[in-house]
């Protein structure tokens, strides 16, 4: 007798793929139509070998390391994302990818798939902090908008293994680890998830205490810090001589940056002014708008007056706001002269 009936609904009591749980002939298991199950109303589901192609042995991994533990993964995820996720897996593919001495490996392919989707939820569960990051869980649960994770096989690969973001579908493609540089290669003109945690974490848990550093320099003047972070990136991104490893360094101390341009602006105030009453009055007239921003220019010689203009950095008062101004190319460099020539263009 055939482990598997063609076309005829198998005998539970006698199959023994039956005797495990959860099993393949199960129509709410979350691997059902990644196994290839047909169901048909008020019949028992077939697997169809035709279809499917797979050995016994292949089948029997399946069975026995994928299909107990892939629903557990998903669960995981669920509880962290708020959100199902479905996993999709093409056996052939994956076995048809492997090279002729690699009997074993398509003989019992599911422990190594199971690797690839195992290590991604641990990667993903730092990513998110087991879902309490709603930042990242947003910005995931968005960019993948088929609440899909695929194993798919690249063979433009240069690595072992990787990922990226395909149509919203997440792609296991390398190394699962570098979720962040999918994120970043969807679109590298958007901001970044590490980006944005960057701002939350080093960035704006700490502006109040610079704006207070500024306010005490500026005798009392009530000024608000500005930083429109969408353009900011846009900017950096947008430089002609754009690197992508450079700006992934970027994009991790975002919030870095930004906290050392306008401290260092604070002790530019401190050097320059020194609390005197006419500097700090003459500041706030020019200054209306109570507003000290930082923003990205295309050509600092162009855009900034020579009279307050450095090698790298500059400033300006433009609409009643002042400015601190870099380029995306020096961005993060000479952050401690920022605004250095501010009383040169009161």
């Amino acid at each position: 007798m055939s482990l598997i009936s063609i076309g005829e609904p198998p005998v539970p009591q006698l199959h023994p793929f039956l005797s495990h749980s959860p099993s393949p002939y199960c129509s709410h298991c979350p691997t059902f139509k990644t196994l290839g199950i047909h169901v048909q109303p008020d019949e028992t589901p077939v697997l169809k070998r035709a279809e499917l192609k797979l050995s016994l042995l292949a089948k029997v991994s399946i069975r026995d390391s994928w299909e107990p533990e892939a629903p557990r993964l998903l669960q995981k995820i669920q509880e962290m994302m708020g959100v199902d996720y479905d996993f999709d897996v093409d056996w052939k593919a994956f076995i048809d990818s492997t090279e002729p001495d690699q009997k074993g490996l398509r003989q019992n392919p599911a422990p190594i798939v199971l690797g690839y989707f195992t290590y991604f939820v641990d990667h993903l569960t730092k990513l998110v902090n087991e879902g309490d990051d709603p930042i990242a869980v947003e910005t995931f649960n968005s960019l993948i908008s088929k609440k899909k994770i695929r194993l798919a096989l690249d063979p433009e690969c240069d690595s072992y293994s990787g990922c990226s973001i395909k149509d919203g579908i997440w792609e296991i493609n390398y190394r699962p680890g570098v979720v962040d540089q999918a994120i970043f290669k969807t679109s590298k003109s958007t901001l970044p998830l590490i980006a944005r945690r960057a701002i939350r974490d080093q960035w704006e848990k700490r502006s109040g205490e610079v704006t207070k550093r500024i306010r005490d320099q500026l005798n009392g003047f009530d000024v608000k810090l500005v930083a429109d972070y969408e353009a900011i990136w846009a900017g950096i991104v947008a430089d002609p001589n754009f690197d992508e490893g450079r700006v992934r360094q970027i994009s991790r101390g975002f919030g870095d940056y930004l906290y050392d341009y306008f401290y260092g602006f604070s002790c530019r105030l401190e050097d320059r002014f020194h609390k005197d009453e006419l500097m700090t009055e003459t500041f706030a007239e020019a200054c209306s708008q109570r507003e000290i921003a930082f923003e990205i220019v295309r050509d600092l010689e162009k855009e900034i007056p020579e009279e307050g203009r450095l090698s790298i950095n500059g400033c300006l008062f433009e609409h009643g706001r002042f400015k601190l101004v870099t380029t995306g190319q020096h961005f993060g460099y000479n952050t401690h002269d920022a605004g250095d020539l501010v009383a040169s263009i009161l």
